[in-house]
Order: C-alpha cells, then sequence, then structure tokens
C-alpha cells in the first residue's frame, strides 16, 4: 500500500476523532463569575444580526460559510487559512443583505467574548452556533520579533488571545485540522 493512503487514512480518523469530542462538549460557564455578555447587551435583529449596545456594532450572529435560517445558524463555517482570505470573504460578504462587513480587530472582538464560559467563551444565546473547537481572525496585525507579521487571533474554546502568523500552513507548525474561521462585523449607522 502507498504510504501517502495510509497517513491519509490515519489524518482524517484523527480528524474525525477531534471533530467528534469537539461536537459533544458542552459550554462550561462559571456560577460564581458575573457574566460579561449578557443577553442584554445585545439587541437581536433581523436577518442573523446582533447589535452590541456598548459598541454599537453590528454582528453577524453566524461565521462565514454559515446561513441565518428560521432563528438558526445552518451549514458549517468555513475554514479560512489565510488571514488576506479572510479579509477578502468580508468584503465579498452581502450577509443580511449587507455589504459593508470587514473582520473585526482585536478589541471589537474582545468585546463580545464571554469571560465566564468556555467551549465555546461566547455568549450562545447571541452566537447559538459558535463552534468551541475554532479560532477567529481580527484584523490586527502583530509583526514578531524576527520581523514576520503575524495577526492577532482569539481561541473560541477559552478565549486566550494569540497570533498566527497571516499564512496558516501544516509546514508553519500549525496542523492541518487547524480551524480558523471568521465573525463578521459592521461599523454602527
Amino acid at each position: 500500500m502507498d504510504p501517502r493512503v495510509g497517513y491519509l487514512a490515519v489524518s482524517l480518523l484523527t480528524f474525525s476523532a477531534v471533530n467528534a469530542l469537539h461536537a459533544s462538549v458542552t459550554q462550561d460557564c462559571s456560577a460564581h463569575m458575573p457574566r460579561s455578555t449578557p443577553n442584554e447587551s445585545f439587541e437581536l435583529v433581523q436577518g442573523g444580526m446582533a447589535v452590541h449596545k456598548e459598541t454599537g456594532l453590528k454582528w453577524a450572529r453566524c461565521l462565514v460559510g454559515q446561513e441565518w435560517e428560521d432563528g438558526s445558524c445552518v451549514g458549517s463555517p468555513k475554514v479560512v487559512r489565510f488571514f488576506p482570505q479572510a479579509a477578502d470573504v468580508a468584503e465579498d460578504s452581502n450577509y443580511g443583505g449587507y455589504e459593508d462587513w470587514r473582520v473585526p480587530n482585536i478589541k471589537e472582538l474582545e468585546s463580545i467574548l464571554e469571560y465566564a464560559c468556555r467551549d465555546p467563551a461566547f455568549n450562545l444565546e447571541v452566537f447559538d452556533a459558535q463552534p468551541a473547537q475554532s479560532v477567529l481572525w481580527s484584523s490586527t496585525p502583530n509583526e514578531t520579533g524576527d520581523g514576520e507579521m503575524n495577526i492577532w487571533t482569539i481561541d473560541a474554546r477559552t478565549n486566550i488571545v494569540g497570533n498566527m502568523p497571516m499564512d496558516i500552513r501544516p509546514y508553519s507548525g500549525y496542523p492541518e485540522y487547524h480551524f480558523t474561521h471568521v465573525r463578521l462585523v459592521r461599523d454602527p449607522e
């Protein structure tokens, strides 16, 4: 047997096992910690959008690749491995009938994190289809000491802010099954 076939089979089994594990994880929220983004922090509007009252920003309740249908997100989020692709999908989006979507900066993303919860660290009443196994791109660059340009990201599972190369590839130290997604935002009207 060709060794590449064996590697592919093992990779697919590992990918399936990781997905199954994270699909069965339920959100864990602390009963002793106040909610950072309670339901009252958002105004839910038609077309699958939520206005964050504190900032006035309008958020897509679904990730890029999903559609809002009958009160919830359907479909699978699009895996976006390259930051330039994240910017392109935001620019090309007409989610909810609007065409002025963009990738949020890191501070904007942090403003909608639910710090009392993990798996995922989002208010699931507002962002109901946020997978726990997800890293969200921001538009905020971060130049490393060696001159490489990274982008700040948020791990939706743990609410940890980190940074990744603009181009996520297996050879750059990140596994092939790394789930990088985009949550779109619009400026206040």
